[in-house]
């Protein structure tokens, strides 16, 4: 039977001088207060299809460890895939998810167990680490601050003049099917050529 928590403690070394891995300690001190937190996590695995995983042996993961795989996805932006290369790889996140030696989850283990977790439950846990935060004064929980780093993309520099382009070419795609749905016989002149002559100065 899948385990609400793992109870034996870590005989590993404390954690690295390094400010991810304290961020990581810090992170796992405020999560050993709520152990409610894993027990929902656990709530959500048991319902779900992976209840019928884990029926004999050491059960999966536990709530709290899917919980602390989710946070440590989260933090970094990881795949799937590379989820379950770092918590492999690394000692910090083995501690962190409380993962055992030899105990590495696949990346589909990971998916299916971090997916199986409800929105509902999560919004709860967000309370209860918002509340948290307000007691020790970090944080009030008013605004969400939202990473807005620019990356690169497939897409081509937004110039003026390919804005008109595209603007152009998408008011007349919505007008042709506009007339087509409504049967209209009315003709919708292309102004395509035109707004690509004067992008391109001709």
């Amino acid at each position: 039977m899948r385990p609400k928590s793992k109870k034996q403690l870590s005989l590993s070394e404390n954690w690295l001088g390094f400010e991810q891995a304290q961020e990581l300690g810090a992170i796992s001190a405020i999560l050993a207060l709520y152990p409610r937190a894993g027990e929902m996590v656990w709530q959500d695995l048991s319902a779900s299809d992976l209840a019928r995983e884990g029926t004999s042996g050491g059960g999966g993961l536990s709530g709290d460890q899917v919980l602390r795989a989710l946070i440590v996805k989260q933090l970094n932006g990881y795949s799937y895939r590379a989820l379950a290369f770092h918590l492999a790889d690394s000692t910090s996140y083995r501690k962190f998810c409380e993962l055992g030696w030899g105990q590495v989850p696949s990346k589909s283990v990971l998916a299916a167990c971090i997916k199986a977790i409800r929105p509902e439950t999560l919004e709860q846990i967000n309370r209860l680490l918002v509340g948290e935060a307000k007691l020790r004064k970090v944080d009030d929980g008013r605004k969400v601050r939202v990473d807005t780093t620019v990356v690169e993309s497939n897409i081509h520099q937004p110039l003026d003049s390919a804005l008109l382009v595209d603007s152009v070419r998408v008011v007349t795609r919505t007008m042709l099917r506009i007339n087509e749905a409504l049967g209209s016989r009315t003709a919708v002149p292309s102004r395509l050529k035109r707004a690509k002559r004067r992008a391109m100065g001709f």
